[in-house]
């Protein structure tokens, strides 16, 4: 009897593996294909990313929208009367009639931030004989300057708040207008120039339609006063070189000036005048 060999035909395991995964493709819809070769594409089906993107959307513009200031309003009447120059101020409500009359006096100077809220804080002890702080904040994405409070120390005399907060208001307008990093002799020269033309506009009877504090002759020259003859090389020599780069110049020149070099333009030769304002000069003698 003869021995035949076996002769064995077939596939190899590959081809079985193919055929096997062909016939799982095969039983499945159109869609389930679909969403298998997006996954193998992508790394996840079409749809899920898409609700993904939508969801990380959706959580940005809230994201903006919740850190987007408040709109501000001034308010038409928030004291029953005037505060006087000497009362000293420990209600909110205090601060805040003061504040509104600030913007609305610099307003007049071309120092104005819209409606952009400000969220102003009393507090009884702000350390190192500070009078009032501004915390300011950049907010990415995307890269936004904000002022995160301005704090103001409570008890001070309403003049006295009122002036700080004048001051306090031009280093915010000058963080959220964009200007460069300023050398702090500048920068608070600058502040301490606005808080004295606050009170050189209220001496001279510029008084908004509900002025919340009292027209006190003999205390706002005592104030200018204090501001001309501060000895504080910051505050008091800042001042003194604002004022000089302002005579003869308009104040948008000036600003304008600070802006683009971050320095004070040179002085002017010969400049008798303390510059203007729109139409309205400010002369020297009261300098």
């Amino acid at each position: 009897m003869e021995r035949g060999a076996r002769c064995f035909s077939g596939t190899s395991s590959g081809h079985l593996v193919k055929s096997g995964k062909s016939r799982e493709l095969m039983s499945l819809t159109p869609i389930q294909r679909s969403r298998r070769a997006e996954t193998k594409r992508f790394g996840a089906p079409v749809h899920v990313l898409l609700a993904c993107g939508f969801l990380g959307a959706a959580f940005t513009v809230r994201w903006i929208l919740k850190a987007r200031p408040a709109r501000w309003e001034p308010m038409s009447s928030t004291l029953a009367e005037q505060l006087e120059t000497s009362e000293r101020v420990i209600e909110q409500a205090q601060v805040q009639a003061l504040l509104d009359e600030v913007r609305d006096v610099l307003g007049r100077f071309g120092i104005s931030l819209g409606h952009v809220q400000l969220q102003v804080h009393l507090m009884n002890d702000l350390g190192y004989g500070l009078e009032g702080t501004t915390t300011k904040v950049v907010r990415p994405p995307p890269l936004l300057r904000g002022i995160e409070v301005v704090k103001i120390r409570a008890g001070m005399a309403a003049i006295d708040t009122a002036q700080v907060l004048a001051h306090e208001y031009t280093h915010c307008w000058l963080w959220l207008q964009g200007f460069p990093s300023l050398d702090t002799r500048l920068e608070e020269g600058l502040c301490e120039l606005f808080s004295y033309l606050y009170l050189l506009s209220r001496l001279r009877g510029a008084v908004p339609g509900h002025a919340a504090l009292a027209r006190d002759e003999e205390a706002l020259q005592d104030q200018i006063a204090s501001i001309e003859a501060n000895a504080h090389p910051d505050y008091g020599g800042g001042f003194r070189d604002c004022v000089a780069a302002l005579r003869g110049r308009s104040l948008h020149d000036l600003l304008g000036h600070v802006r683009a070099h971050s320095r004070l333009p040179p002085l002017l030769p010969d400049a008798a005048t303390f510059g203007g304002v729109g139409n309205d000069s400010l002369p020297g003698t009261a300098i």
